[in-house]
């Protein structure tokens, strides 16, 4: 996934959180940042997901965990609920047939179009709001709306977390795919030996 997929995915599925939700302006701007972080931080693991690494499964869900968590601050208690108890906001990847796939796609499959302009962060934001920034979140003091707080928050808590796990990737695979090996570099061969002057013929 390129930056630009990275930023295209993350307004798609801000704009059907915002059309869904009911989302304000700042909300929507918010979500997308969040959005943006959670596919830029899962984005150079999808191909380990699409094979079933556990590592990888790992991976997503700390990163799940995380963009949830900044969800529960942004979102009203009665939009996280309702956030919840939709699988494509949710548990937003799975993988099928060996494809890491993103499972709004699967709901709404126009993907060009949109019911909001793009956020007004679209192109410049670029992950400076993401907990590698801000340990305990940047959006944690930024709203003031009676927040949802159960333990639900983070998918890996959930109580069918081991069915939805194994539901979107399977059992797992244990370790790690194995490193390509460097490519040998190819030198011309060089020949030190002074060169000798071109003989003219008489």
């Amino acid at each position: 996934m390129s930056t630009s997929e990275v930023r295209e995915n993350a307004r798609f599925m801000t704009d059907r959180m915002a059309y869904e939700l009911g989302l304000s302006s700042m909300q929507r701007n918010d979500v997308y940042e969040i959005n943006y972080d959670f596919f830029e931080s899962v984005r150079f693991v999808m191909d380990d997901l699409a094979t079933g690494y556990s590592y990888a499964i790992d991976r997503y869900y700390e990163s799940l965990d995380l963009r949830n968590d900044d969800l529960s601050y942004v979102l009203t208690r009665g939009q996280f609920e309702r956030f919840m108890n939709r699988d494509y906001f949710y548990r937003p990847l799975y993988v099928d047939n060996r494809v890491c796939r993103i499972r709004i796609y699967s709901v709404y499959t126009n993907p060009a179009f949109y019911y909001y302009a793009a956020p007004l962060n679209f192109l410049t934001y670029v992950g400076l709001h993401s907990r590698a920034h801000y340990v305990h979140g940047f959006y944690c003091n930024r709203y003031h709306h009676p927040r949802y707080t159960g333990v639900w928050v983070r998918p890996s808590r959930h109580v069918h977390y081991a069915v939805n796990r194994r539901h979107d990737f399977g059992p797992g695979i244990a370790g790690r795919p194995a490193s390509r090996p460097p490519r040998p570099v190819v030198r011309p061969p060089y020949d030190n030996r002074p060169s000798r002057p071109a003989v003219r013929p008489p």
